[in-house]
């Protein structure tokens, strides 16, 4: 995502209003020449806050009302997490179809008291489909307290406003600078070309994906990366293989962990085996991001040398990161712009959903979803 697109997720707060929020484009599935054929399809998901469950409640609007105009207040430290009692750890999940509070809270081993009250449900008879849930545990482990880069490196956006990445990729000389991919249109891509789509497509900084590339591979360094590190460039054995794959899993991972860390509440980190951890409370949105992508690849014991690894990556690669820090996402004094809704005054509108990622599921929460008066609910 480029830097316009940046300052409009900020300045509306992550929850960019759309009609036709869930048409988003599609990733175009490419060739790796290098490796088998395979086309990445992710679908775009809808994610419900617990705090604003779906409804098809009709919303009439009498005047195009302007939203109001609040002054962003953010600190200069990194951005603390959740406060939450300290042997909990929070993750995030929505009721699926099927699915009753009970079931869920049996399923996940927790109290439905607990349940009820950690996802702000005013009546746990009726729930609707699409319901965010907030699912806490119970744990005594935490995951390493140490901060390893700053929020404005994992965000796609002023930090990188002089990065060259295909310089940067032809430079080191490894498997990535020799890969090329064809698009569906026939356009060629460069292994940095696929690099710069995935990045700005989940508005992931691209220094941290070639950093968890070059710590699970070696792709960015070595030109003939040998074992599972050839078809795996992130080392995400537990997913499929391939360039573009790869990248579109870490991406999405990474804004999951973020964006979960800093808006929705989430603190609960899960390991390959299933077990969780929680975050260590002190940490910031972007270090949490790359615990939980590392995470998915580990078990708890086996985090800290992952961890390590991409540290050490990362500050061969580019440097120490805070001298890369661009400050806040959210700079101070950032005035959001007036929205009206795009419809008449005096019209019928239903809302069927929403926040919810605009970008697969693990994205910034960026649309609401509309249908006009007449429209079928529920048929």
């Amino acid at each position: 995502m480029n830097l316009r697109s940046i300052f409009v997720l900020a300045a509306v707060g992550m929850l960019l209003i759309s009609v036709s929020a869930c048409n988003q484009e599609e990733p175009v599935a490419a060739v790796d020449a290098a490796a088998p054929a395979i086309t990445a399809s992710p679908t775009p998901t809808q994610t419900a806050a617990p705090t604003h469950p779906p409804t098809a409640t009709p919303t009439k609007v009498a005047t195009a009302t302007a939203t109001p105009s609040p002054t962003a207040t953010v600190p200069t430290e990194p951005t603390p997490g959740p406060t939450v009692a300290p042997d909990l750890a929070l993750e995030f999940s929505s009721l699926k179809q099927g699915q009753y509070l009970g079931y869920v809270a049996q399923r996940y081993g927790v109290s439905l008291d607990e349940l009820v009250q950690f996802s702000g449900i005013e009546n746990p008879d009726v729930v609707p489909i699409g319901q965010g849930l907030i699912i806490p545990y119970h744990t005594d482990r935490y995951t390493p307290s140490e901060a390893l880069l700053p929020d404005s490196e994992l965000v796609y956006g002023q930090g990188y406003v002089d990065f060259d990445l295909q310089a940067f990729v032809d430079e080191q000389g490894g498997r990535l600078s020799q890969v090329s991919m064809t698009g569906l249109d026939g356009e060629q891509w460069s292994g940095a070309d696929v690099v710069e789509r995935v990045a700005a497509r989940y508005s992931v900084g691209p220094r941290v994906l070639l950093a968890l590339m070059e710590a699970g591979s070696g792709w960015v360094t070595d030109p003939d990366p040998q074992g599972n590190a050839a078809g795996y460039p992130l080392g995400h054995t537990n997913g499929g293989p391939g360039l573009l794959p790869q990248l579109e899993w870490a991406a999405n991972e990474l804004n999951h962990g973020f964006y979960g860390w800093l808006d929705r509440g989430e603190t609960a980190i899960r390991f390959e085996d299933g077990t969780l951890a929680r975050g260590a409370p002190g940490l910031n949105p972007g270090t949490v991001a790359v615990q939980r992508t590392l995470a998915a690849d580990a078990t708890y014991s086996q985090l800290p040398a992952k961890l390590s690894a991409f540290d050490e990556a990362y500050r061969r690669l580019f440097g120490d990161p805070a001298n890369l820090d661009a400050g806040p996402v959210l700079p101070a004094g950032l005035q959001q712009p007036e929205l009206h809704l795009p419809w008449k005054p005096g019209e019928w509108w239903h809302l069927t959903g929403g926040p919810h990622g605009g970008w697969v599921s693990g994205s910034g929460w960026a649309a609401l979803d509309f249908v006009p008066e007449d429209a079928v609910i529920g048929g």
